[in-house]
């Protein structure tokens, strides 16, 4: 069955559903598979969230093992002998580990909401995707804008430290590019190429992520230097490559922030245990909604990744 469907059957004795204004359930944790619907809904609404990794798990803590690309591997062995213990490839086991931080949604429909929209058998599937929506765009932001996880002064971008504060915390220090004075996009791009290790270049696959802003300074470059690149996106509807590493722009970027890296080394894991309550406050009049739920960012491999920023002269 479509997830939206799962996640929009009422309560009447056959699927429990998440948004449902004419239900009274005190609501609690999620059965697995509306949650798991939930979560896929959430990401189906984010062009950034589809294409990276996402792992559903049943731990607040989680760890897993990656295997890092193993480089010069081929060997030669003579016909009838056995490859010495220096010829046997070996592969790095890598141990990535996320600690899934709760946050908290909060949301009413008023009991007005509620009776202008009793005849409309749509109002359900539209709250639904509106609410997953915003949850998408709340995470993919958080995502790239993330700076803390003490959530101090209650400063919503210290709610869980994002992609780029792990690469700033996690990658290489060779890695980290400075771009103070470094103008030239173009230029900032030729650094980052060259700052990463040569077995995880991988052209079509390893790709520049970059703000809007900061995007459209690239293409005014490539203008000035003679290249329509206008009309190549307005043929293929991307940007094109540079030097056939993908471009993409990303609206929840740090503007003046890039990062290099597979899009699939994007991790973002999320706690599968969704809580969901409704409660009736008669004194409000309104239905209030609490969305409890938990997850983290980071990178498959961080010495895979190449990030760009202002480091101040520093």
């Amino acid at each position: 069955m479509d997830p939206l469907k799962i996640l929009l059957k009422m309560v009447r004795g056959v699927e429990k559903g998440i948004i449902t204004p004419e239900s009274l359930s005190l609501g609690g944790v999620l059965e697995t598979e509306i949650a798991a619907a939930f979560i896929t809904l959430v990401i189906e609404q984010s062009g950034f969230l589809k294409k990276i990794t996402t792992k559903k798990t049943g731990k607040i803590k989680s760890a897993f093992k990656m295997l890092d690309v193993a480089g010069e591997a081929m060997v030669r062995v003579p016909q009838g002998q056995e490859p010495t213990a220096g010829q046997l490839a070996e592969h790095q086991r890598i141990d990535v580990k996320f600690d899934n931080l709760a946050a908290q949604i909060f949301y009413s429909l008023t009991f007005d909401d509620i009776r202008d929209n009793q005849a409309d058998p749509e109002f359900e599937s539209k709250m639904e995707q509106m609410f997953a929506l915003t949850y998408s765009n709340d995470l993919c932001r958080l995502g790239f804008r993330g700076i803390d996880d003490d959530y101090a002064a209650s400063a919503w971008n210290k709610l869980n430290e994002g992609w780029n504060q792990v690469a700033k915390n996690d990658c290489p220090i060779g890695q980290l590019i400075d771009t103070n004075g470094v103008t030239a996009i173009c230029d900032r791009f030729d650094d980052m190429i060259d700052a990463m290790p040569d077995k995880y270049l991988q052209q079509g696959i390893t790709t520049f992520v970059l703000a809007p802003k900061d995007c459209r300074d690239w293409v005014k470059e490539m203008i000035s230097d003679g290249h329509d690149v206008l009309a190549m996106a307005k043929v293929t509807g991307t940007l094109p490559a540079y030097m056939g590493y993908p471009v993409i722009e990303e609206v929840q970027q740090i503007p003046g922030e890039h990062t290099f890296s597979k899009l699939t080394n994007y991790w973002m894991t999320i706690f599968a245990e969704i809580e969901r309550y409704r409660e009736v406050s008669g004194r409000r009049r309104s239905v209030d909604y609490t969305l409890n739920q938990s997850n983290d960012y980071g990178f498959g491999n961080a010495a895979a990744v190449v990030h760009a920023f202002d480091q101040g002269g520093t």
